[in-house]
């Protein structure tokens, strides 16, 4: 089990964080979008997690068109659209710099994404709906995350050096190098 990945989506996205946590067998963990209540799921007894992870996101993150329930949680917080991607981006930093082996944390900053444009979703909605170009559309913007995804993957897993993990004009990349930590136990 040298080169084994895990990488979730949304909700998977949270899952692979603690799979990497809970299995040090993994070498490598992505994050694609899932980006509701913290990166890498605090709980208690919770490790870091020793591998390299990605995590990709939509950006903004709270756009127009976002669900109602989106909206209704920010009143109850008592936060903007604009604080909560902050904190958020502030909790993601955090964690980044604590992750050992580092990672890459990616903005994705093409119009037509959407939280399910990491899947087939969108694409087969707007092929039901018979919309062409819409169709050609959710497939580029699904050959970007894929493309993300696998060249993050052949990085850490394969050790092949990639160019396509840097800032363009559809995604802005951070990079965290990996940190020297304490003997001590977190």
């Amino acid at each position: 089990m040298s080169h084994v990945g895990v990488v979730g989506h949304s909700r998977g996205g949270w899952a692979a964080i603690v799979a990497c946590r809970r299995d040090e067998r993994i070498k490598a963990c992505v994050n694609e979008d899932g980006n509701a209540g913290g990166q890498g799921l605090q709980y208690p007894g919770a490790g870091t997690p020793k591998q390299s992870v990605l995590y990709v996101e939509i950006s903004p993150v709270l756009k127009p068109g976002t669900t109602q329930d989106d909206w209704i949680v920010l009143k109850q917080l008592n936060m903007t659209a604009e604080q909560w991607v902050q904190q958020w981006h502030d909790t993601v930093n955090k964690e980044f710099r604590s992750f050992p082996a580092g990672g890459y944390f990616i903005e994705l900053n093409v119009p037509s994404l959407v939280h399910y444009s990491f899947s087939d979703e969108v694409h087969l909605q707007v092929a039901r709906d018979g919309a062409k170009d819409k169709e050609i559309e959710a497939l580029r913007d699904m050959q970007l995350t894929e493309d993300i995804t696998r060249t993050f993957l052949d990085e850490v897993l394969n050790g092949e050096k990639q160019d396509f993990l840097r800032d363009n004009a559809n995604m802005t990349v951070k990079r965290f190098t990996p940190v020297e930590h304490s003997s001590t136990s977190q």
